[in-house]
């Protein structure tokens, strides 16, 4: 018997988006950036990560977000990376309901 394995890294079989998103908030939230424009009070949320970054690899939205801040001094792509990988699989692995896009 075989068995096939589909890996949807892209958002295209299962909505993943919104866990990305609040994976790198949380990031964000860590090194002190909370709002979207220093000079606002809207808060960074999935919607606005969406609307802002839609097609923007995850390492260059990240630094665009530091750049932004004034926080690209911290700002260490690998670190941040492996800190997203971390807590996706902590989510994952706490049982998130993942949804089929139909």
């Amino acid at each position: 018997m075989k068995i096939g394995v589909i890996f949807d890294m892209d958002g295209v079989i299962c909505d993943t988006q919104k866990y990305h998103a609040q994976a790198e908030i949380e990031i964000l939230n860590s090194f002190g950036i909370l709002t979207v424009d220093p000079d606002s009070d809207k808060i960074i949320d999935p919607v606005w990560i969406g609307a802002n970054f839609a097609g923007v690899q995850p390492k260059e939205r990240m630094k665009q977000v530091f750049e932004k801040h004034g926080k690209l001094d911290v700002f260490d792509a690998e670190r941040v990376e492996q800190a997203k990988h971390d807590k996706l699989l902590e989510m994952y692995k706490s049982g998130v309901p993942i949804e089929f896009i139909p």
